[in-house]
């Protein structure tokens, strides 16, 4: 008798078709994953790391040094204290001096560690001590000195009051930006501390004003301050390390105390803290995940759910308001943002109706209303530019006037560095707030 074959499916087709089903089941029933943030390309300090810090050495510095007990003085202490410590764990440590003398030639020296307390002290900047020659600073230095392997990553931090003219100003901005761009995982950082003066003011822009004096004596300092800058150019856990141990000094203020960041990709982009608020909503609430039919859900990817909030809400709810918070923002002034410097990120539905944007100081605090019925998921993206405005126009001192308190030309160059580095690739924003809700 002539054999068949054995068939290839079983013998009872229910039996198979049930498989199938469950099969099909198992798989639908998978959560469509759902993305904030894009990895970083690093999450931790290098283990080889280099620190150099400079200190601009001009004339213009002298001021800070002048006033007693000031915080520029307590900033060189904290500094210095902080990174001997290891707050930055670093294989090395280098402080510098930079300038170039009347001859225009390169005048940068090494610094020891007690020769860079001494930019305490008014005698590092007025000409008055031999071992610290007449400089003024082409800030373009502090990415060229110190000895740096070609495979070790680099911390460097400029200590100054940004004051040389429009043009070097320009150079360090493109110089900033290729070190971004050539090094992932690399951000830069502004940070500004309002400190006493007691000295000259000198423009930034030749021939714009007169030198002339300025003392914050008997003023309240949180106002009347002259600020001074750190300029953080590395690896982005180290910069955000040292920002952190400033942030948490006592003087260390929204009136006194600001920080911008520059950065490619997501790197140094803020998101939210996992939940939400609501003086209105009575049908609202938080959920891990939400369903889209009968067998279809999306919820947060892997190591996200803390930078996303999921909401399942009702009709009642549809013109409830609903408050989302950024985290903690170290150097965060006060004050409210345009709702147009929010936009949705590619992919992205916009279904939130975004009524505020506030800064409270400490974080960024957006107010919603729920639109759209269905499921949504919405990623917000705020403008890094839209913070850099309201981060430093009441230090900014526009055009010819003189100001003690405010920094000629200083949205110029905060400005121009975020061109410089939207121009090398896609700019960080400088904070994400990923929401997703079914109604």
């Amino acid at each position: 008798m002539k054999q068949f074959p054995k068939p290839l499916w079983p013998r009872k087709p229910t039996r198979w078709a049930g498989l199938l089903l469950l099969a099909f089941g198992l798989s639908a029933c998978r959560p469509t994953p759902l993305t904030c943030l894009e990895e970083s390309a690093a999450t931790a300090v290098p283990e080889n790391l280099s620190i150099i810090v400079s200190v601009d050495g001009s004339g213009s510095m002298a001021g800070y040094a002048n006033a007693r007990n000031s915080r520029y003085q307590a900033s060189i202490t904290a500094l210095s204290v902080s990174l001997q410590n290891q707050v930055v764990p670093h294989d090395s440590l280098e402080y510098w001096r930079i300038g170039v003398d009347e001859a225009g030639q390169n005048a940068s020296q090494r610094l020891s560690d007690s020769q860079f307390l001494a930019a305490q002290q008014s005698r590092f900047y007025d000409c008055s001590s031999d071992q610290f020659p007449c400089v003024t600073s082409p800030l373009i230095q502090f990415l060229e000195v110190g000895a740096v392997a070609e495979d070790q990553a680099v911390l460097r931090v400029l200590v100054t009051d940004l004051e040389p003219d429009g043009l070097a100003l320009g150079r360090l901005s493109g110089q900033i930006s290729r070190q971004l761009s050539e090094n992932p995982g690399y951000e830069a950082a502004l940070v500004g501390i309002r400190s006493e003066f007691e000295g000259r003011v000198f423009p930034n822009v030749p021939g714009s004003f007169e030198p002339f004096p300025y003392s914050t004596a008997n003023q309240p300092v949180d106002e009347a301050g002259r600020p001074f800058f750190m300029l953080l150019v590395g690896p982005s856990q180290a910069v955000r390390q040292l920002i952190d141990g400033f942030s948490s000094l006592e003087t260390a203020t929204a009136d006194t105390f600001r920080v911008s960041k520059f950065g490619l990709g997501t790197t140094t982009t803020t998101t939210l803290t996992p939940t939400f608020s609501s003086a209105d909503a009575t049908c609202t609430s938080q959920v891990y995940a939400l369903n889209r039919g009968w067998a279809s859900r999306i919820s947060p990817a892997d190591g996200q759910a803390d930078q996303w909030v999921l909401l399942r809400s009702c009709g009642r709810d549809a013109g409830a308001t609903l408050t989302f918070e950024s985290q903690l923002i170290p150097g965060l002034a006060v004050g409210e943002l345009p709702v147009s410097g929010l936009t949705a990120a590619e992919g992205s539905s916009a279904a939130l109706n975004i009524t505020e944007v506030i800064s409270d100081g400490e974080r960024i605090r957006l107010q919603a209303r729920l639109t759209a019925t269905g499921v949504h998921a919405q990623r917000l993206n705020l403008r890094p530019e839209v913070l850099d405005l309201l981060q430093w126009q009441d230090w900014n001192l526009q055009g010819m006037g003189q100001s003690g308190n405010q920094i000629q030309n200083l949205l110029l160059f905060v400005g121009g560095l975020r061109q410089a580095v939207m121009a090398t690739g896609e700019a960080a924003p400088a904070a994400r707030f990923c929401i997703a809700y079914q109604r």
